[in-house]
């Protein structure tokens, strides 16, 4: 049913909620909520949200996608529902509207957020949708309970992907690091029938706070919603859909008052994505299998990204996560421990990947973590170069 009902969402889901009430959130860091708190100015947001419902014949009576102000973790948070059968051709969504649309998806590598306990969390919703085809047939799907779930303990679940879940989700649907994501959403298509049961407990609704795409959080609006919201200086710290600015307190009552027709007329906030390398190739020479996604976020600390090889000649089969990514024009250099259960288990590898006509990569070995970062961060390992005989490799 979910295949089917992805694909008509993909077509109308854009005129859909042009229509709806919904409100737009974009989202920020978590620095940026400690500054809200203190009353210092805003960060910069880098992506938007935005509630939406997919009712085209009116078969779901009271379907909803809005922002609950009366609860949330803390409160706001996003309220979607189905109180209707599974089967209706309906829904409500949250669209991720972001910068990572249209880039690999191999970008993407992390995704979450969070649920209020005794509410609907099944196996196909809510789920995050990623599309990897512009007609929106081919759709990986990653559903609530297949998610790494967290008890907060305040009345709240944390469902987490990590960059290998995505990755996996991604092969079913046929893709793989270098697939294009065309669209990102969350979609809400499980109704009223759904069996009570484990993590469903009132079928046909849920609450949903802090939703994070890699690594940054949202969980409140920050969109005028009405034209006090722009007074006092109130516009300065909000933008429209778009990500825009506010140029004054008139540009910001004007888009309230157009419903978000008259786009603001400051620059876009949105952030530059962060440099990263991507490739699922084979190798020569021994025959070899590589495909990874990494992101150089400044410090090896701070990056991260997913490896997977095999070398059948050596039984030498597994992922790991990546220490370091060091991206640099067209070259980017990552490292990792091979991780145990594999032969040659606990060894330190740094790999160089060159995207180039032909692309290019090739390992070596290190004694340590220590070491491993040093030489990926640096790009000064001298690696052994095998020949890439299918495949590709992206360096953004």
């Amino acid at each position: 049913m979910k295949y089917h009902f992805a694909r008509s969402v993909t077509r109308m889901r854009s005129a859909a909620q042009r229509s709806i009430a919904g409100f737009v959130a974009t989202l920020f860091t978590s620095v940026l909520g400690l500054g809200m708190m203190g009353g210092s100015a805003l960060a910069v947001p880098s992506f938007g949200l935005q509630p939406f419902v997919y009712d085209p014949a009116n078969a779901c009576p009271g379907i909803q996608a809005s922002w609950d102000g009366s609860t949330g973790n803390p409160a706001p948070s996003v309220f979607l529902t189905k109180p209707c059968p599974t089967a209706t051709n309906a829904a409500s969504g949250v669209d991720i509207m972001t910068s990572l649309e249209g880039q690999a998806v191999g970008n993407l590598t992390e995704l979450n957020f969070d649920y209020k306990n005794g509410e609907h969390c099944g196996a196909g919703a809510p789920r995050f949708n990623l599309q990897l085809d512009q007609t929106g047939n081919q759709n990986a799907f990653l559903g609530c309970v297949y998610g790494t779930q967290t008890d907060l303990g305040n009345g709240w679940t944390h469902v987490s992907f990590d960059t290998a879940q995505i990755q996996t989700w991604v092969a079913a649907a046929g893709g793989n690091p270098t697939s294009t994501l065309y669209d990102l959403y969350i979609i809400f298509d499980e109704g009223t029938d759904t069996p009570v049961g484990g993590t469903v407990g009132a079928p046909g609704q849920v609450h949903l706070d802090n939703i994070s795409v890699n690594g940054q959080t949202v969980g409140s609006p920050t969109s005028p919603q009405t034209r006090s919201d722009c007074m006092n200086g109130g516009w300065m710290n909000l933008t429209g859909s778009d990500g825009r600015s506010f140029t004054n307190q008139g540009d910001c009552t004007s888009y309230v008052a157009t419903n978000g027709r008259n786009a603001p007329a400051g620059i876009s906030q949105a952030s530059t994505p962060a440099p990263t390398a991507i490739g699922n190739v084979e190798l020569a020479n021994p025959v070899q299998m590589l495909s990874f996604a990494g992101t150089d976020n400044g410090l090896s600390s701070m990056d991260t990204g997913t490896v997977s090889y095999s070398n059948p000649s050596a039984s030498l089969s597994y992922s790991a996560p990546l220490t370091c990514v060091n991206v640099s024009g067209t070259t980017a250099y990552f490292a990792y421990v091979i991780p145990s259960g594999n032969a040659y288990s606990g060894t330190w590898v740094v790999w160089k990947v060159v995207d180039n006509s032909p692309d290019e990569a090739g390992f070596t070995t290190a004694a340590d973590e220590a070491s491993a970062n040093a030489l990926c961060e640096s790009a000064s390992a001298t690696v052994t170069n095998y020949a890439v005989t299918s495949g590709d490799i992206v360096v953004l």
